[in-house]
């Protein structure tokens, strides 16, 4: 299975032979999906340019694609119901958005349509599965009036991604919901809370952590406070409440880890969470940034960053970055090392172990450090990434997506096999940051997910599996094939 995508939480793809290309901008367009999939926030329309809507469509979530068994599953919502959204824009009343409407788009009906979806106040929520070969529609699922309608482009909540384990498809709604869906015809075993009459009201949802996890024959998921579900019957065993801002990490066969925020004491806590029970077996202090990727676990070792605001430059330099490693124990953690990271960072930076290694990059600077000592082993100067850029590694590679606000959509691809790290030069001319070579700009609509959370796009035996504005997109990246 690969989620976010990760193997071992190390943000990497399946380990395997697959060469990719040497040139990024030579990736070969291998499908666009049949499902037409809403734009994420990064391009999507707000309230201060609803008419934007019109030329978007709606925002429908940033949910990350997830691979597996040769299928491409994604989550977003689809909006519904009445209007009664941003009223202040139209005026309040059908007639007026009428007015409105055909004042923005005279000539097309299907524009006047779109911008309809924008203001109504409800969602359905939906799990698309795609053959992830064709990009054919095998099945869609759609939750209806389970969300609401969440238009913005700045959102900053959650971004629901779906967790496929034994047939089933885990995946969270926008509103504290949980669905289990059969993953090869769709259909829906059971939902928690455990019927549509007890839907929360319909306001902004916010939650730490983008996907479930399936640990020890529980599924935990953070729905405001990590809920342990029966995954066969969908009926809680436990809740354990607090703020939980990070992935949630499975640890041997009966913990989950998760970063817990003291908003009080300013403080941040490494909770190892027995799934048995829900009770916490150990909370321990740490100088990590919680975020809802970060930190990643590879066997016994954990790896994160922390920031310090020493000589920040809003906007240019959050300031001070330490990546630190720890070393997992039943009790608690021991810190194995901490080396100051990549300098400047803006709002993130972005981590993969990988191969022995952790990737870390700043904004434009990329680090690979010995896992075991931290020791840099090599750097790579004038590539990285700001606001919410991210990396995965795949095929002996490095991928980094630079840009994940303003709905752009580039990549940096460098060679990380386990004696070289170097730039892969791309022929594309795409206002690149590294002085000798251009980033690949895929040739499709773009979008991203703006804020905290990226838009992760998964590689799978060479092929990247891309979110775009109208559509799911993968790309051949393999050498030599046609």
């Amino acid at each position: 299975m690969v989620g976010l995508p990760r193997r071992g939480h190390g943000l990497r793809g399946p380990t395997d032979d697959t060469k990719l290309l040497a040139d990024m901008a030579k990736a070969r367009p291998a499908w666009k999906s049949e499902t037409h999939v809403l734009t994420s926030f990064g391009s999507g329309p707000d309230s201060r340019y609803a008419a934007r809507a019109g030329w978007t469509g709606p925002n429908g979530g940033s949910s990350s694609p997830v691979v597996a068994d040769g299928k491409v599953y994604l989550f977003f919502t689809r909006p519904t119901g009445p209007i009664g959204l941003h009223p202040h824009v139209y005026g309040g009343s059908e007639e007026k958005f009428v007015a409105y409407a055909a004042k923005e788009f005279p000539k097309s009906e299907e524009q006047r349509e779109m911008l309809r979806d924008f203001f109504r106040l409800n969602a359905d929520e939906v799990v698309a599965c795609l053959d992830g070969a064709t990009g054919r529609t095998l099945w869609e699922a759609v939750l209806p009036n389970r969300g609401h309608n969440l238009q913005t482009h700045k959102h900053r909540g959650f971004y629901p991604v779906p967790l496929v384990a034994t047939g089933v498809v885990y995946c969270p709604g926008t509103t504290g919901r949980v669905y289990a869906l059969d993953a090869a015809t769709g259909k829906l075993k059971w939902e928690y809370p455990d019927s549509p009459e007890t839907l929360p009201a319909k306001t902004t949802f916010r939650c730490g952590s983008p996907a479930p996890v399936l640990v020890g024959g529980v599924l935990v998921a953070n729905m405001g406070g990590l809920v342990g579900i029966d995954p066969t019957t969908g009926k809680q065993k436990w809740k354990l409440d607090g703020a939980f801002s990070s992935s949630l990490m499975p640890w041997g066969s009966s913990r989950v880890l998760a970063l817990r925020l003291d908003h009080a004491a300013k403080k941040t806590h490494l909770v190892g969470v027995d799934v048995a029970t829900g009770k916490p077996a150990f909370a321990t202090e740490t100088a990590m940034k919680a975020g809802y990727v970060y930190p990643l676990i590879d066997g016994d070792t954990l790896v994160g960053f922390g920031i310090t605001p020493k000589k920040a430059k809003p906007g240019e330099d959050d300031g001070e970055v330490t990546v630190h490693a720890y070393r997992v124990k039943a009790d608690g953690v021991e810190k194995l090392w901490a080396v100051p990271g990549p300098s400047p960072m803006v709002d993130t930076a972005a981590l993969v172990v990988a191969n022995g290694s952790v990737f870390v990059t700043g904004f434009r600077e990329t680090f690979r450090l010995d896992l075991k000592t931290g020791k840099t082993l090599a750097t790579v100067k004038n590539v990285g990434g700001a606001r919410t850029h991210v990396a995965i590694a795949a095929g002996g590679c490095l991928l980094i997506q630079p840009e994940g606000r303003h709905g752009k959509q580039s990549f940096f691809l460098l060679d990380a096999g386990t004696d070289t790290f170097a730039l892969r030069p791309a022929s594309g001319k795409t206002g690149s940051t590294h002085p000798d070579a251009g980033q690949w700009s895929p040739p499709h609509p773009h979008t991203t997910a703006y804020a905290v959370q990226p838009l992760v796009s998964p590689v799978v035996d060479g092929r990247i599996f891309i979110r775009g504005r109208d559509a799911l997109y993968c790309y051949d990246l393999r050498e030599g094939t046609r």
